[in-house]
């Protein structure tokens, strides 16, 4: 071959080469690169804390909701936030009025939606006896139970905690409320022989107990259910992740804790377990 044909067919080759190496380079540039966790920084997650209205603001791990992602949270824990800056938790299929979230003692006070109406001391129809979910929260050990539909009875009238509701399911108007830590107060139940349409339980505060004893009106009642009542939940673990200066996300039934960039020493940013 000659020396000159050869010389091109090489240059020509080069020439090749180095724009394949370009096409290369500029396709993978924008290619987004999956690190280890230990280089992996999930600021995201502690930007797009929950808030919403001026009740709830700033609520992290286990919550999540709107904007803030899944894996940010754990399942059980989503909030919604609706018009007029309103949070909602559902709890065993039931939906429920958020009022606050204590993050440093790991407690929210929520309320069922059915008391936050007209009749807020009157149950809405098919509104049953709150079901617990004791795997994700603690309840208050205290209750009230509520009788509704109850038939007039000799004396009844006297009753101080007896108060009125119309339900479509019978005629009987005529409800009470009591608990036993209120029977000194002379707060009692109807007679054993008495069949009301419905009884139920809601979880209450001592406090909300005291209240009721001081002043048995319908009032206080309606006041004492609205305010709702405490219950307390875990951060599975995140505490010492957060503490640290760690973030934690929840995927595969698993909690993992990420260290964000600043944070040289990753062993100070863990879960135990992890």
């Amino acid at each position: 071959m000659h020396l000159n044909n050869l010389f091109s067919a090489s240059s020509l080759f080069l020439i090749l080469s180095w724009v394949r190496t370009l096409m290369f380079l500029l396709l993978v540039q924008d290619v987004p690169v999956s690190f280890g966790q230990e280089n992996v920084d999930s600021s995201n997650c502690s930007v797009l804390n929950f808030t919403c209205g001026d009740l709830i603001k700033n609520i992290s791990y286990p919550f999540w909701g709107n904007l803030r992602p899944p894996y940010c949270g754990m399942p059980g824990y989503k909030l919604d936030c609706l018009d007029g800056g309103i949070t909602e938790i559902e709890i065993v299929s039931e939906k429920y009025r958020v009022l606050g979230i204590d993050q440093g003692n790991k407690i929210m006070t929520i309320t069922r939606n059915d008391f936050l109406g007209e009749d807020d001391a009157c149950l809405a129809d098919g509104f049953d006896t709150i079901t617990p979910n004791f795997t994700l929260f603690n309840y208050p050990p205290d209750k009230l139970t509520l009788n509704y539909g109850c038939p007039a009875f000799p004396g009844s009238n006297t009753f101080p905690n007896k108060f009125n509701c119309e339900t479509n399911e019978t005629s009987n108007t005529d409800a009470y409320y009591w608990s036993g830590i209120l029977a000194s107060a002379g707060i009692n139940s109807p007679p054993n022989s008495v069949r009301c349409w419905k009884s139920i339980e809601v979880p209450v505060t001592v406090t909300a107990l005291r209240r009721l004893s001081n002043d048995p009106s319908t009032t206080t009642l309606s006041s004492v259910l609205r305010a709702g009542f405490d219950v307390g939940y875990s951060d599975a673990g995140c505490h010492d992740c957060m503490k640290n200066g760690g973030e934690c996300r929840y995927s595969s039934a698993s909690l993992t804790c990420f260290c964000p960039s600043s944070v040289t020493n990753r062993t100070l940013c863990s879960v135990p377990g992890t």
